[in-house]
């Protein structure tokens, strides 16, 4: 085989596994974005309402500028006021002792079997492309 023709086939294959990284990327993002919108659905699901309701209002889902990260925050609109981790483990000491009232780590719990799913049918699609046009280059 000539010299010309192997670069050639070589480069065909470097741009394919190129392509097939981002469609793999994109596909990972997007399964990351609607996983969010469901964690922060279920985490406002299981929030206790309380006096003002703040705490269940309080979700907002956040995703960096790359989309690789979603952040799931549950501060108090309009306040600094952080009341989710004294709702979630309870306080223990002081003069506002409370029972814990999980709601965070029960709704990542309920759907963290689904995302895992997920991202092992998004890596096996991607494996079996790959594998597709890596033998259709040869």
């Amino acid at each position: 085989m000539p010299k010309a023709t192997t670069k050639l086939r070589v480069r065909q294959t470097i741009n394919t596994f190129r392509a097939l990284e981002k469609d793999l990327q994109k596909e990972a993002q997007n399964h990351l974005a609607k996983f969010g919108t469901i964690l922060r659905r279920n985490i406002k699901a299981r929030a206790r309402v309380g006096k003002t309701g703040r705490l269940k209002a309080s979700p907002t889902k956040r995703t960096n500028r790359d989309k690789t990260r979603v952040t799931i925050n549950t501060r108090i609109k309009g306040t600094s006021r952080q009341y989710s981790p004294f709702e979630e483990f309870g306080v223990k000491r002081g003069p506002r002792k409370r029972s814990a009232h999980p709601f965070i780590f029960p709704a990542m719990e309920e759907i963290a079997p689904q995302f895992i799913r997920g991202v092992e049918q998004i890596s096996a699609k991607s494996i079996r492309r790959a594998s597709v046009s890596n033998t259709a280059s040869v």
